[in-house]
């Protein structure tokens, strides 16, 4: 079934933007590095900013590792939880 209102351009793109409006989904994007995320929204908890909380860890000696030390570096970070 179509969304009133998208429609797809000559060279078959759409406009993510209203795409996103019409399925009532946040998105963020990052123009220098022309980034874009568009998802479900997050039932009431969401980011307030996109910066990381100082955050140490341990590592796999049992030191303790500060993310911090990462910054400006692209990072992906895992979680993982049993429940």
């Amino acid at each position: 079934m179509p969304l009133q209102g998208v429609h797809a351009s000559p060279e078959g793109t759409i406009d993510v933007r209203l795409f996103a409006e019409c399925m009532d989904m946040p998105l963020v994007s990052d123009e220098t590095h022309r980034l874009w995320a568009l998802g479900p929204r997050g039932g009431g908890r969401v980011l307030d900013d996109v910066l990381l909380p100082e955050v140490a860890l341990p590592d796999f000696d049992g030191q303790l590792f500060e993310l911090a030390a990462l910054r400006g570096r692209k990072v992906l970070l895992i979680a993982w939880a049993s429940w």
